[in-house]
């Protein structure tokens, strides 16, 4: 009887042991094949739809920084080809004393109270520049001093001429008048002295005078004179 008991505990965990492996396999088998196919589906799935919009969203862009980069040389020819603005071709610089050479004619003949003449001017540089307004004017005696002469400014025949002097043009002037004499036009001249010996003439603005001799060799009724813009020579 002990002996019978003792087979059939050994039997019954014997079986209690391979039921228990069973069941442990079962489930592990069902883990282990279901993880493959579990893990494959939704990868696919995932990943295909995510590839398209990528691509369709690239691409747009690709073409528009394509189209902006292609428009970028067109403006830039645009901009190069504009054509430079040109200055009319009357205009030129202001002319400098140091450009000028002055020189002083008389209008003949010098008879009657009333006399004048005009101060000329020349280009000597090598481009041409212009002139306009008016002319300072004042006279030197003997000895180099400046005489106390009132000088008028007139008007012109034409106000606010510029005149464009070419190289080597002496096509300028400017006007002076003064009474000689203070004589009737009938009567014999009766001469205002003291006569200056030089007239100065210089541009607006400027600094430097340039020198003539005062060929009519007579004085400034007065001590008045009056000057005239400057006009081109007809």
């Amino acid at each position: 009887m002990p002996v019978v008991l003792k087979r059939g505990i050994s039997l019954i965990v014997v079986v209690t042991t391979a039921v228990a492996l069973t069941s442990c396999s079962e489930p592990n088998k069902r883990v282990g094949a279901a993880a493959p196919g579990a893990s494959a589906g939704p990868a696919e799935t995932s990943v295909e739809p995510t590839a398209g919009p990528v691509h369709s969203s690239t691409e747009p862009s690709a073409r528009a920084s394509k189209s902006v980069a292609a428009s970028e040389p067109v403006r830039a020819s645009a901009r190069g080809t504009t054509p430079a603005v040109t200055q009319p071709g009357n205009l030129a610089r202001p002319c400098q004393m140091s450009d000028l050479r002055f020189w002083l004619s008389l209008s003949l003949p010098m008879a009657g109270p009333y006399a004048s003449g005009s101060v000329h001017m020349s280009n000597t540089a090598s481009d041409r520049c212009r002139v306009s307004g008016s002319i300072n004017v004042r006279w030197l005696d003997s000895g180099g001093g400046t005489m106390s002469i009132t000088v008028d400014q007139l008007p012109g025949s034409m106000p606010g001429y510029t005149t464009v002097l070419e190289p080597g043009s002496g096509g300028a002037n400017a006007g002076i008048e003064w009474r000689r004499s203070r004589a009737m036009p009938s009567d014999p001249d009766v001469l205002c002295p003291p006569a200056p010996a030089w007239i100065e003439a210089r541009l607006a603005g400027e600094t430097t005078w340039a020198r003539m001799v005062w060929t009519p060799k007579e004085g400034l009724c007065n001590m008045k004179a009056g000057a005239r813009p400057i006009e081109k020579t007809p």
